[in-house]
């Protein structure tokens, strides 16, 4: 499935209010609220103009609080990633993923066996991937290596990039899976379907009904407006920022213990009326009856370090691989074939030939 940003523009309605005008009746004193509907349409207008945006995005996790048993479970299969590193074009899906990742040496020896980089890139019809590993010698190897063909980015990527979509509500986070699902699915979940409920804001905003409260509340120094839907979904969104989500409560359940909590810093604005946090984080809690008593699992914090808007440069996908790689590609025949990447183009597209003739062979 391509990513492709599609927003379309509500129709100017002559009473709608910008959030300008909102903050301003606020500052006089009026307590006047915004209904959700002008919330949504500025949102709408802030991603409008928004052809391509292409970020870095950095990606960490604190220490789990859970046994070393369910760690591994958790982390796929024994993998424990220290950082991630995603660069996505919202315009035409392509993506370029950077994970740091070490592997325990046993299910009950937490010592890292090996350290690991692992790259991944989709331009837009062909999926790249490779792994730099670094041994507990000092050897490095490459291995993992393949280029698939394939008209999805349905992939890695997406289950990455999630996190930060999440963190600020995007237009694009409401078909997502969360990147914790399967975590949550083994915590004994009242309904598996509370996972799909929709992320992005205005998606929300229009599925949903949220309560405005006619009090303002004050997270990190920035007034909000706070939003309440069936006791599940609490948002405090910026009077300053254009709505933008400073805070986010998502709970197990109407009324149930906080499943995920979203805290969004440091605002930017990267084009008119579009702010996005150079820091996101989200903790993900531990299912309780008593929401004072809850403990957080973890928390995964997203930094955002670079970003532009309307100015993607496609290079940034290209992923290449060093002489003497095993590579397995499925995009020169309807069967896999594995070769060496040679010293020299040359060198190479004689190996492939020599694996395309090895296959014929075989048929």
């Amino acid at each position: 499935m391509t990513v492709i940003l599609l927003i379309t523009l509500f129709a100017t309605d002559p009473q709608f209010r910008s959030a300008d005008q909102i903050r301003e009746a606020a500052d006089s004193g009026s307590r006047d609220i915004p209904t959700p509907s002008e919330i949504q349409t500025a949102w709408q207008n802030a991603w409008a103009p928004v052809d391509c945006i292409q970020w870095k995005v950095d990606i960490t996790a604190s220490e789990p609080t859970l046994a070393p048993t369910d760690v591994e479970t958790l982390f796929n299969g024994g993998y424990f990633y220290t950082a991630k590193e995603l660069v996505w074009d919202l315009r035409s899906g392509k993506w370029k993923t950077a994970k740091s990742y070490w592997e325990p040496t046993g299910s009950n020896d937490l010592t890292p066996s090996k350290s690991s980089i692992s790259y991944s890139a989709f331009d837009g019809s062909v999926v790249f991937s490779r792994a730099n590993n670094r041994m507990p010698d000092g050897s490095t190897t490459v291995t993992d290596a393949h280029v698939l063909a394939t008209s999805t980015s349905e992939s890695a990527a997406i289950g990455e990039g999630a996190i930060f979509h999440e963190c600020i509500g995007s237009p694009l986070s409401g078909s997502f899976r969360t990147y914790y699902a399967e975590w949550l699915l083994q915590r004994n979940m009242d309904s598996v379907n509370e996972t799909h409920l929709p992320f992005s804001l205005p998606k929300a905003l229009s599925d949903r009904e949220y309560h405005v409260a006619e009090t303002l509340e004050t997270v990190d120094d920035i007034r909000c407006y706070v939003l309440t839907a069936d006791e599940q979904d609490t948002l405090w969104l910026s009077t300053e920022h254009n709505f933008a989500i400073v805070k986010r409560q998502w709970r197990y359940g109407e009324g149930g213990s906080v499943m995920f909590e979203y805290r969004n810093k440091q605002f930017q604005q990267v084009s008119e009326g579009l702010w996005l946090p150079r820091v996101a984080e989200r903790t993900c809690m531990l299912r309780s009856g008593d929401s004072a008593e809850q403990q957080p699992h973890f928390t995964t914090t997203c930094k955002l370090t670079e970003v532009q808007i309307n100015e993607c440069d496609d290079e940034v996908y290209e992923l290449t691989y060093p002489s003497g790689t095993l590579l397995v590609d499925g995009t020169r025949s309807d069967t896999l074939i594995t070769y060496r990447v040679g010293a020299t183009a040359t060198a190479t597209q004689q190996a492939i030939k020599r694996a395309l003739e090895d296959l014929a062979d075989r048929r």
